[in-house]
């Protein structure tokens, strides 16, 4: 049986994965970052981290590293009172370095369809 992405806190976690990894890799660096980042949000609160970074980790391996697919599998786990904060969490991180590339505006307009369907096919990002 194939992982899956069951609680909140995964779907979140692989949101952020796979803004990070867009762009082919994700460094050291980056995954220190989003470790500490997450550690502040009350949803992660005395969550295992670690280990639930792990797992998405595994799950991004299982779908070749595909990060329009891992947002896909986490969105419709994310339950309407934390959609707001999840979308606004990953354009921060997509925008810490001051530039939204191409390949980054898309996959927000994907992250926005997948949580949003229900007004996905008005207006973008």
């Amino acid at each position: 049986m194939a992982l899956q992405i069951e609680t909140e806190q995964e779907a979140y976690l692989a949101i952020m994965y796979a803004c990070m990894s867009v762009d082919g890799r994700v460094t050291e660096d980056e995954t220190d970052e989003l470790i500490r980042s997450l550690m502040k949000e009350p949803v992660f609160k005395d969550a295992p981290l670690i280990s639930l970074y792990k797992k998405v980790q595994l799950i991004n391996q299982s779908i070749r590293f595909d990060a329009y697919r891992l947002i896909e599998l986490a969105a419709p786990v994310i339950g309407p009172e934390l959609k707001s904060m999840v979308f606004k969490s990953a354009v921060n991180l997509l925008q810490a370095d001051g530039v939204v590339f191409g390949t980054e505006k898309d996959l927000m307009q994907h992250l926005q369809k997948c949580l949003y369907p229900e007004i996905s096919n008005g207006s973008t990002i």
